[in-house]
């Protein structure tokens, strides 16, 4: 049962990563998981909130071939700020602050899974 409810599950989020919008899956009552798509614009001038604060866990992936800062201070993510590689991604537990992210180079495409 457990097989069939996770196929269930990646089946749903696929489509929603593929479609490019957010969609949101609650199996049986449950817990809710949330997929989104942004546009992480140029350090320095389009730091793009990826997760709002008091959210639930989120895993967060570099979607292609970017280098993406993130982190809690939109303000100087490239000096302070996470890296993250070529299509690489990071688990992020319930936070109080709100995460941030900018690309080092042109807009770069950013995945998160974000479940409560």
């Amino acid at each position: 049962m457990n097989f069939k409810l996770f196929a269930l599950l990646a089946a749903f989020v696929g489509i929603a990563a593929a479609e490019g919008y957010e969609r949101v899956v609650k199996p049986w009552g449950g817990n809710q998981i949330a997929t989104y798509k942004y546009t992480a614009g140029a350090c320095g001038s389009a730091e793009t909130q990826i997760k709002a604060a008091g959210r639930g866990v989120a895993n967060v992936r570099v979607n292609g071939a970017y280098t993406v800062w993130i982190g809690t201070d939109a303000a100087n993510l490239s000096q302070s700020g996470y890296p993250l590689f070529d299509n690489e991604s990071i688990n992020l537990d319930s936070m109080g602050s709100a995460v941030y992210a900018c690309s080092a180079a042109g807009d770069a495409d950013v995945r998160v899974l974000e479940g409560e």
